[in-house]
């Protein structure tokens, strides 16, 4: 029982909540507990009967049998994909997700004399799924392979053979397709999807890739609705967080910003606040700062802890000794291509996710080398300042991997043209700070003398600015192509196998012994 309820456990939040509702009252009903009609969809009796737990029932009742554990292995996969893969900081909006999918999905099982709504439900999840990963290949029954695009259509055809029933999947297929166009679809034509999540949904649900925080203090802000509240930025991966000085608490109950925040020390990764910039500084000289799994989680959790965070304005990305990065930890790597079964879910995948969607003006600070993802994050930020001995180059073609880390293959060409940036994915090229200058992949080469007092003058000057203007001034450059990054991110994550890249990374990391 202990490794059931540990595998409950690490479902996520609404995933599991609604799993184990799916269980519980089909064998209420099996039981004869409750009665199965006093559970399904019934107009006359919500109406004139008031039984107003119909619509919820009905979303979460099956008849037990074969076809159930079916239903309920589809919820557990295809829901746990999306909250944890796609909304995996954004639980209220998969929450919103969940209840615009169940209201369509109501209204058609009205329509449609459809009593049983479970079904439709866990199909609209599986259509969303599949709409956000078209090119992932779905292996199926007796060996068949497919790409997700057209799974729906499958499961449509197998109700419709195994047990006469079309209408399930198509209540399904048309909830989800509701969801996936009016946001996903509508913002990629028009800029913005056609309604966005309450803010009530946002405020309710935590993001459950967030750390957990130690016990927080409620203030009142009278600048807002209602209170506010501040949590001491200690997070729960391994190092040595620490909790805010009970000075910088004090000062922030009476309303004073204190002028240095340090939020938190990791063994690797340092993160602090000073003057409205939060600086990430990758901190592992002796390993040429590469990026280890661990420090790709603790960056993702401050790039999403920042879009909510009122002291922070700018965010600096930057390295230590002769290093920015040199890119990714390969024994780290590894070994989370041995945990995950899609490149879509490594922490280095994620990490990009981070950058797509972080709402505050990211600058980095290339002191020396940047290899790898040190190059490909870079058209991500909103501004690059480079020493002049900095270097930068994409190794990738070198050793059997296809570009397809941070949407290189769209962003570097868009950036720097398709010449230059063919000469560093396919001829392996490593351009100096100038180069890299001329070909606007950076936006400005200091001296190495200088560089760090240079780059800071311009940052500070540029956090003088009121954040509303700058998160505004952000969105209007970078708003309108968030849904397309998303989009090329998933369908290059689609494209390489992770045991491939495994196997590439085994190879390189042999090679290098």
């Amino acid at each position: 029982m202990e490794d059931v309820k540990n595998w409950l456990l690490r479902l996520p939040y609404l995933t599991r909540h609604w799993f184990i509702a799916a269980i519980v009252l089909p064998l209420l009903v099996r039981f004869g507990v409750v009665g199965g009609d006093r559970v399904i969809l019934s107009l006359d009796r919500i109406v004139y009967g008031f039984q107003l737990w119909r619509p919820v029932t009905a979303a979460i009742y099956f008849p037990v049998g074969f076809l159930w554990l079916m239903k309920l292995y589809l919820l557990v996969s295809y829901s746990r994909k999306l909250e944890e893969e796609h909304y995996a900081t954004k639980q209220g909006t998969y929450a919103f997700l969940l209840v615009v999918n169940w209201f369509v999905c109501f209204n058609l099982g009205l329509a449609l004399d459809y009593p049983i709504l479970l079904g439709p439900m866990i199909n609209s999840v599986v259509y969303i799924w599949c709409q956000l990963n078209p090119n992932v290949i779905i292996r199926f029954w007796f060996g068949t392979e497919f790409k997700a695009k057209i799974f729906p259509l499958v499961l449509a055809i197998m109700d419709l053979i195994l047990y006469n029933d079309w209408i399930a999947q198509a209540i399904g297929i048309l909830a989800g397709h509701a969801y996936y166009f009016s946001t996903t679809e509508w913002a990629r034509l028009h800029g913005r999807p056609l309604f966005e999540t309450p803010r009530f949904f946002q405020s309710l649900f935590r993001n459950p890739r967030m750390a957990q925080m130690s016990e927080g203090i409620y203030v009142e802000d009278y600048r807002d609705t209602g209170p506010t509240r501040l949590t001491p930025s200690t997070y729960s991966f391994p190092g040595t967080g620490r909790v805010l000085s009970d000075t910088a608490q004090f000062s922030i109950l009476l309303g004073v910003r204190p002028f240095s925040i340090s939020l938190a020390k990791f063994a690797d990764l340092e993160v602090q606040v000073e003057n409205g910039v939060k600086t990430l500084t990758i901190n592992r000289p002796a390993k040429k700062n590469a990026i280890s799994t661990q420090m790709f989680q603790e960056m993702t959790k401050s790039l999403y802890d920042s879009n909510d965070d009122k002291t922070t304005k700018i965010i600096v990305i930057r390295g230590t000794g002769n290093f920015f990065t040199a890119g990714n930890d390969l024994s780290s790597l590894f070994e989370d291509c041995q945990k995950k079964t899609t490149v879509n879910e490594l922490e280095v995948s994620i990490f990009t996710k981070s950058l797509i969607d972080c709402r505050k003006p990211i600058v980095a600070l290339v002191n020396g080398h940047a290899v790898g993802i040190g190059v490909t994050m870079l058209p991500h930020t909103d501004t690059v300042f480079a020493s002049d001995k900095a270097t930068f180059t994409t190794p990738f073609i070198k050793f059997g991997i296809p570009p397809t880390e941070c949407c290189a293959g769209y962003l570097l060409p868009k950036v720097m043209g398709q010449a230059k940036a063919g000469e560093m994915l396919h001829f392996n090229a490593t351009l100096t700070a100038a180069e890299a200058y001329t070909s606007n992949l950076i936006t400005r080469v200091f001296p190495d003398a200088e560089f760090d007092k240079k780059a800071w003058e311009k940052i500070y000057q540029m956090a003088e600015h009121p954040l509303t203007s700058l998160v505004s001034s952000k969105e209007f450059l970078r708003g309108r192509e968030r849904q397309v990054l998303h989009k090329i991110h998933d369908d290059e994550g689609a494209i390489v196998n992770i045991n491939i890249l495994a196997k590439a990374v085994m190879k390189l990391m042999s090679q290098q012994k």
